[in-house]
This record gives C-alpha cells, sequence and structure tokens, in this order.
C-alpha cells in the first residue's frame, strides 16, 4: 500500500498528494475520472455511462495546451491553447489544471485580485 499517490496522463503528471486526500477528493478531472470508473459491487451504484468520452490522445503527438483537455468534462477554449502547471492545491498535494490556476483564463478559476 501507498501513503501518497501519483496520478498521470499522457506522460505528464496530472496530480499528486496523500491516497486518502487524493482519492477522497480529487483535484484534477483525469483523477476524478479514473476514480468514477472504479467498478461497483453494490447494483444500485453501477456507473451507467463511462465516465470519459473519445479515445486517448497519441502519446507520440500529444494535444496542444492541457493534454487532458480533448477529454474534460471541463474543458474550456483555453485549455487548448495553454498548457498547466502544476500546482499547490491543498496541503501536500498537487494538481495540472487551468482551473486550479489564478487568472489561467478558465471560466471557473479563481479571478486575480485587484
Amino acid at each position: 500500500m501507498s501513503d501518497r499517490v501519483m496520478v498521470m496522463y499522457l506522460g505528464q503528471v496530472a496530480e499528486v498528494g496523500p491516497a486518502d486526500a487524493l482519492y477522497d477528493e480529487p483535484a484534477h478531472p483525469y483523477t476524478q475520472a479514473l476514480l468514477s470508473s472504479m467498478p461497483s459491487m453494490d447494483p444500485d451504484r453501477r456507473t451507467e455511462e463511462a465516465p470519459l468520452a473519445g479515445d486517448p490522445p497519441n502519446p507520440i503527438d500529444p494535444p496542444s495546451g492541457c493534454r487532458f483537455h480533448p477529454r474534460c468534462a471541463y474543458a474550456a477554449p483555453v485549455c487548448g491553447e495553454r498548457a498547466p502547471v502544476l500546482l499547490p492545491v491543498a496541503p501536500l498535494r498537487v494538481a495540472r489544471c487551468l482551473v486550479h490556476e489564478a487568472g489561467s483564463g478558465h471560466p471557473l478559476a479563481p479571478q486575480l485580485a485587484a
């Protein structure tokens, strides 16, 4: 077992953090999709729809901007233009998503203080 988890997508770190915190509240959309794809033995909690649409991009020629944006439920036009960097999202946790970057231009991102 591991106390820390690293989630990668197309050869890049998407999120890193303590296992319990990452499983309880994933910060990256790919981590959210991975966790929602876990099968459940409870018939009332079975996944009816795939958590991701489309095929994974070619890792030899990844998409511009955020590598996950073609399959991301939160993708905005800026996601195809700017590559996000790993940023702290909580104590001992980092994620690579423009949603967490203040002033990134993503509609869900925090705004920079004036």
